[in-house]
Order: structure tokens, then C-alpha cells, then sequence
């Protein structure tokens, strides 16, 4: 029986990630040849589950909707809620709360239909996760307290534990401290018996947290200490990292300098070693706060200034989701206003059409009844003019109030098309600023990654942050491109392809063989980001792995990009070569080249088709789907 493992973790000082282990890629490899001879049965659908538990978010969703399909084919419905499960899981940690819970949900009335105990348990869990996030206290303490009770009439002990942590994190968040800690006492207790050390880690950290909130140094120092002794023993390294920014809080809140910076110096130094960003601006802001409190104003200012380049790298991203959830609500309230105002004028004017009508039918009447007056009554012809002046002026009356009316309705739409225009000036300048510090993290984080690889002896290690490092340039120069487009989507791609390929040919800058290139493309070819970075990508990869091998011995060689439009939709595109050629092993051993795995993903991602020749060089033709 299969159950699903993929769950949030609720917490205030701990961040998990995932870890992607040579062990992994066997168990993967292992995974994928059961796959291949598996037939259309539940044990392939496990198979589809198992892998999708042992791999990043994009793996996890093709495998997981890879198991969607064969189980609704086969009616299977544990199956069909564990893919529910695990994709909610992926749109989660993407942000996207609205997909996430729907999956979760549908997940949930499966489980419930067949009695999947556990399954509800984990799905009760990553809703209140979801809740939480979402600032809804009062749903997330719900579904935790659900999914706790149920975990224990099973006796999930671990579960039960997970649960209580989560439930502490809430009341930590309403400030109920006292609540909050009965639970995390709980949960640590239950940790300790089943041996659990990343649980007990976890829960110390949170606990940690409640006693120097409340004052209580001493309690939050012991804790502090004793989750720093057992990450020191399991060698968990991001761990200990928080451990060790958490005890040298703990020293400034004691006016222990010194020691405050020891522990801080040390977290910075652990968590820039593993690249955790996150964590290197904790430790950033912490000692600019220590240096400052040394009057060593220099070294303050410049963590601070670390602190601040980490903070803008980690929001970015969740900024520009909040300003597009802004910007959609306020456009909606636009039209809505809009629409309402011209709603208004119709009624307006029809409101005055009927007027007419009845001014038009009095005057008939009156015209009849002065006739009638005149031929009965010459006396009255007086009178009754009077009455019909009268009459006239308060038609008069009646159409200036309309017209008034009218010229109102008038000025507001006026106001309205000003306050549209307005926006969408706001519009433009929102989506250049975006691109614009897209392409500058993207910088950022390419710089970072040229530091780290110039510090490091091993060349291996060092080729592939460079080849990291080159990837992201191909995305910085297209965000750099779309910065300078009239419209923001679309960028000319041959404009592109020339800068790309100069990008490249000057990261090489080999003295020992000449490289021309042939670069053919059509100008009026426009692609969005979702094609053109894909696009991008493989170019990347096949121009840096020509300059890498295919000129071996020579003095001189040539490589021709050519892109053309087959019809609406569909584009060709060709690289070639007159090195080397590829090695008669290529085919047998692609596998073990991730760059051919990158590069076979992407012409996937385009719904594309690749052929490779190996004569006179080498010949790469891939035919694609632009994004519509």
C-alpha cells in the first residue's frame, strides 16, 4: 500500500530543502527501468508515485500526472488522491495557493470516500500549512487539530508530532505563548522517544524562539545549545547555521558582544559556504546589528548592505506576485466603475427619451384643449395661454436638469478614461522595473557564482558553476532585451541570437582556434519568455559544447545558427558544426550527459522534435511550438 509522503512543515526558525544525492539518481535510474518494463497496472502507478517522491518539482508533476492518468484509466482511487496530493504539493511551493488547495481538496473527499486515515491526515496538514501562509489563524488551528486527533487513533506517533509542533507555530503567530509552548513540549517529547533528530531540532529552534521572546534568556540559550549539539552530531549543516544565528541573538540580547559576533560569524560562514541564501541574510542583519552596537559602524554598514542584496534576491519574486494580485484587483475595480458609469448614462438618456415622449404628448393635449377653448370660450384664449407658457417653462426646466445631468455623466467618464490611461502608463513602468530587477538578481546571483567558482581548486566543480553561471546570462540577457522592447512580451529573437552567441564566444576568448559564426534568422520573428528562454537555454548549451570539443586539433572553425518559421505556430531551428564530430559512445552514453538531458527537456518543454547527424561535424535540427 502506497500512502502519500509529500507534506508542509509549519515552522519559525526552520527552513527544509531538498537535497538531490548521487543515491538519489540510482534509486531514480533504478526506478526508471521498472518504469519502462512496467505494464498498465497499479504497480506502475505506484512506480509513477515512488518516482515522483524522489525527485525536484518539475519531475514531480510530470510523474505525478503521469499517475493521474493511469489511475483515473484504471479507477484506481488511491491512486488518484496520491497524484492529487502531490501535485497541490508542487503548486505550493510555487505560490500558487488557489491551485494548490483545490488539488489538496480533491485529494481529501477521495481519501475520506475510501478511509485513507493517513492520507487525510496529510492532507488535513498541507491545508493548514496553506492557511497559515495565507494569514488564516483560525483554519489552519482547525484542520490541525483535525488531523491531530485523527493521528492519535491510529497511533501515528511521528504524525502526532508534526502536528503539535504545527499547532505550537499558530499560537506562537497569536502570541499565546503559554499554548504555544505546552505543544512544542509535546512534540519535543514525542521526537526524543521515537529518536527523530530533525524533529527535536526543529522544535528546540521554535521553542527557543517563545523563551527570548518572553525574556527568558537562560531557557533559550540551554535549547539553542542542545539543537546546536545534536545538528554538530548528524553533521546537519543548515542546521546548525540557525542554531548558531539563534545563540548569537541570544548574546546580544545579553549585551555579550563578542560572543554574540563569534556565533554570528560563524552561521554567516556556514550558510555562504552552502549557498543558503536565506539564512546568510539573517546572519547579515545580525551582525550589523552587533557591529553596531561595538561602534565598528564600518563593518555594520557593510553587512548591512550584504543584508539588504540577500533580502532583494529572496522577495523579488513574491514582490512581483503581490503586485500583479494589486494590479488585477484594481483593473477589475476599474471596469467595474467603468461599466457602472456607462450603465448610468444609458438609464440617463433613456430617462429623458421618456420625458420627451410625455412633453410631446401634454403639448398634443393642451394644443387641443386651447383649440377646444378657443372656438368655445374667446375669453379664455387669455387664460389659456398663460397656462401653456407655463406649462413650456417648466419643460424647460426639465430639459436644462438633463442636460446638466447629461454633462456630468459626461465628466465623470472623462475622469474615468483619465484614470485608465493613468494606469496603464503605471502598467508599463511596473513591467520595465520588473524585468529590469529580474535581470539584475540575475547578474547578482551569476557573480555569486563567479566568486565561489574562483575560489575553488576543483575544476570539476568549478566547470560547472561556470556552466551554471553562463545559463543564467542567457536569461539575464533576454530579461535585458525584453527591458528594452516597446511592449515588454516579445522579444526579436535575431537581435537576441546575435548578442547571446557574442555573449558566449567572449566567455571562451580561445587564442588557439578561431571561431566564425553564421547566425541566420528572420527579423520579424517575435517569441514571448516562455519560448524564448527554452530556446535560449539550448543554444547555450550546444554553442558552449562546441567550443568545448568540437574544434580539438584545429586552427579554425565555423558554427551556422539558422531559425525560420515553418507555419503559424511552428519554427525550425539548426545548429551545425564542422568539428570533431560527436563520439561513436555518444548515443550509448547520453544519458550521463547533462547537458544532452538539458537540452532534451527543453525540446520537450516546446512540445518539440530533435535530429541529430554526426556527419562533417555535427548537425542538431530541432522543430518546435512557439508558445501562443
Amino acid at each position: 500500500m502506497i500512502r502519500p509522503k509529500k507534506y508542509l512543515v509549519l515552522g519559525l526558525t526552520l527552513c527544509l530543502f531538498n537535497f538531490f544525492s548521487h543515491g538519489q539518481r540510482g534509486k531514480i535510474d533504478s526506478l526508471l527501468s521498472v518504469l519502462k518494463a512496467a505494464k498498465e497496472d497499479t504497480n506502475k502507478v505506484k512506480t509513477l508515485y515512488n518516482l515522483s517522491e524522489e525527485c525536484g518539482d518539475e519531475d514531480i508533476l510530470k510523474y505525478a500526472e503521469a499517475s493521474l492518468a493511469l489511475s483515473e484509466k484504471l479507477n484506481y482511487k488511491k491512486g488518484i488522491a496520491n497524484a492529487f496530493v502531490n501535485i497541490g504539493f508542487v503548486y505550493a511551493n510555487k505560490g500558487n495557493v488557489s491551485k494548490a488547495l483545490a488539488f489538496f481538496q480533491k485529494g481529501l473527499n477521495i481519501q475520506q470516500e475510501i478511509g485513507d486515515k493517513q492520507g487525510i491526515c496529510t492532507s488535513l496538514n498541507n491545508m493548514a500549512v496553506i492557511y497559515k501562509t495565507q494569514g488564516d489563524l483560525g483554519k489552519a488551528l482547525e484542520f490541525n487539530h483535525k488531523s491531530l486527533k485523527i493521528r492519535m487513533e491510529i497511533g501515528d506517533k511521528e504524525g502526532v508530532a508534526y502536528s503539535l509542533n504545527n499547532i505550537g507555530v499558530i499560537y506562537s503567530v497569536k502570541k499565546k505563548n503559554a499554548e504555544a509552548i505546552a505543544n512544542y513540549e509535546k512534540s519535543l517529547k514525542i521526537w526524543e522517544e521515537v529518536g527523530n533528530n530533525m524533529g527535536i531540532t526543529n522544535t528546540l529552534l521554535n521553542l527557543g524562539g517563545i523563551y527570548q521572546a518572553e525574556g527568558d534568556i537562560d531557557k533559550a540559550l540551554t535549547v539553542f545549545k542542545k539543537s546546536l549539539g545534536i545538528q554538530e552530531k548528524t553533521g546537519n549543516k543548515y542546521g546548525m547555521a540557525l542554531s548558531l544565528n539563534s545563540m548569537g541573538n541570544v548574546y546580544y540580547d545579553m549585551k555579550s558582544y563578542k560572543k554574540a559576533a563569534e556565533y554570528s560569524k560563524k552561521s554567516l560562514q556556514l550558510s555562504t559556504e552552502l549557498g543558503y541564501v536565506r539564512n546568510i541574510s539573517i546572519s547579515c542583519q545580525s551582525l550589523s546589528k552587533i557591529y553596531a552596537a561595538q561602534e565598528n559602524y564600518k563593518d555594520a554598514y557593510e553587512m548591512q548592505k550584504l543584508f539588504k542584496k540577500m533580502s532583494d534576491s529572496i522577495s523579488n519574486l513574491e514582490t512581483h506576485r503581490l503586485a500583479t494580485k494589486q494590479q488585477m484587483q484594481y483593473e477589475f475595480q476599474q471596469k467595474e466603475e467603468l461599466s457602472k458609469a456607462v450603465q448610468d448614462k444609458k438609464d440617463a438618456f433613456a430617462k429623458q427619451e421618456k420625458q420627451q415622449q410625455i412633453n410631446i404628448q401634454n403639448t398634443f393635449i393642451g394644443g387641443f384643449i386651447l383649440v377646444l377653448i378657443l372656438a368655445l370660450f374667446i375669453f379664455g384664449l387669455y387664460r389659456q395661454k398663460k397656462s401653456a407658457n407655463t406649462k413650456l417653462d417648466i419643460k424647460n426646466n426639465k430639459l436644462e436638469a438633463a442636460y446638466i445631468i447629461i454633462e456630468q455623466q459626461k465628466q465623470i467618464l472623462e475622469e474615468k478614461n483619465y484614470s485608465l490611461q493613468k494606469l496603464l502608463k503605471e502598467k508599463v513602468l511596473l513591467l520595465k522595473e520588473i524585468h529590469h530587477r529580474t535581470k539584475n538578481n540575475l547578474q547578482i546571483i551569476s557573480s555569486l557564482l563567479n566568486l565561489q567558482s574562483n575560489a575553488l581548486n576543483d575544476k570539476k566543480v568549478e566547470g560547472i558553476l561556470k556552466q551554471s553561471q553562463s545559463r543564467i546570462n542567457t536569461m539575464a540577457i533576454l530579461h535585458n532585451k525584453l527591458h528594452q522592447t516597446e511592449d515588454f512580451v516579445n522579444v526579436p529573437i535575431s537581435e537576441y541570437l546575435q548578442q547571446l552567441v557574442s555573449s558566449i564566444s567572449d566567455s571562451f576568448n580561445s587564442e588557439k582556434c578561431t571561431v566564425n559564426f553564421s547566425i541566420k534568422s528572420d527579423d520579424s520573428i517575435l517569441f514571448d519568455v516562455d519560448t524564448a528562454i527554452p530556446l535560449g537555454l539550448i543554444i547555450n548549451e550546444l554553442v558552449t559544447n562546441a567550443f568545448k570539443h568540437a574544434f580539438i586539433g584545429k586552427d579554425k572553425g565555423t558554427i551556422s545558427l539558422f531559425l525560420n518559421k515553418i507555419d503559424e505556430n511552428n519554427y525550425r531551428f539548426v545548429f551545425s558544426d564542422n568539428g570533431i564530430g560527436l563520439p561513436e559512445t555518444f548515443r550509448k552514453n547520453i544519458s550521463q550527459s547533462l547537458g544532452f538531458e538539458i537540452i532534451e527537456m527543453l525540446v520537450e518543454q516546446l512540445h518539440g522534435t530533435m535530429e541529430i547527424v554526426n556527419e562533417n561535424g555535427v548537425r542538431f535540427e530541432i522543430k518546435f511550438v512557439a508558445v501562443a
